[in-house]
């Protein structure tokens, strides 16, 4: 099987009565590892004080001895959970059409969203930035970020084709949160408060030991 196989599929039965045709399946195709669809995976690291993605990115066990592993169903990490650690989340978006998609990022405190132009984590690209704290699902307001950083200029995606992406999060104290949605070609902007990525079209390589 080839990452090109990926997308919608349905299936039809027939016989000398008629035919039928099932409701579209995704099939997610992801290269190395086994891909495991509907998630994605959270690594979490502890002890780190302050609120600047630089902090976790400095950090001795960055990236390779996080304290937890676990995963999350939809593109929102677990909310209010602690204070002074950060967590990277990765894994790939599966796009259900053809199009120029829009992607937004909010947090407390500080994050950073990288996409692939493929399925390779070697050609991320930063595409937005959260600089500082905003409230949950806050997808479109201008506080702390004027110039809309958390939202990323128009990317144009292709069916069938599986795009690594990558959160950074970095949590100081008090509330602590971290979520992604987009725009689907044809979409309107999402309204503050709408829902984030859900697990449909997301998927994450299930090589390192995972806690499900």
């Amino acid at each position: 099987m080839q990452l090109s196989d990926a997308g919608y599929y349905d299936v039809v039965v027939s016989n000398g009565a008629g035919s039928v045709t099932s409701d579209p399946v995704l099939l997610a195709v992801v290269s190395g590892g086994a891909p495991v669809a509907g998630a994605l995976k959270r690594e979490v690291y502890l002890g780190i004080p302050n609120s600047r993605v630089s902090d976790l990115t400095a950090s001795a066990n960055f990236p390779d001895q996080p304290d937890l592993v676990d995963t999350i169903s939809s593109f929102e990490a677990p909310r209010d959970i602690g204070a002074n650690y950060g967590q990277r989340i990765s894994g790939f978006l599966l796009p259900p059409t053809d199009g120029n998609y829009v992607l937004y990022i909010s947090s407390d405190d500080q994050s950073g969203l990288y996409l692939s132009t493929d399925e390779s984590p070697a050609n991320k690209q930063l595409i937005a930035t959260n600089p500082s704290w905003n409230n949950y699902r806050d997808w479109t307001g201008t506080d702390r970020r004027p110039n809309g950083e958390n939202i990323s200029a128009p990317i144009a995606l292709q069916v069938g084709q599986s795009y690594y992406v990558e959160v950074l999060h970095k949590e100081g104290d008090g509330g602590d949160h971290v979520e992604v949605a987009w725009q689907k070609p044809g979409d309107p902007v999402p309204a503050n408060g709408s829902e984030s990525i859900p697990g449909a079209y997301l998927a994450y390589l299930s090589s390192d030991p995972i806690l499900i």
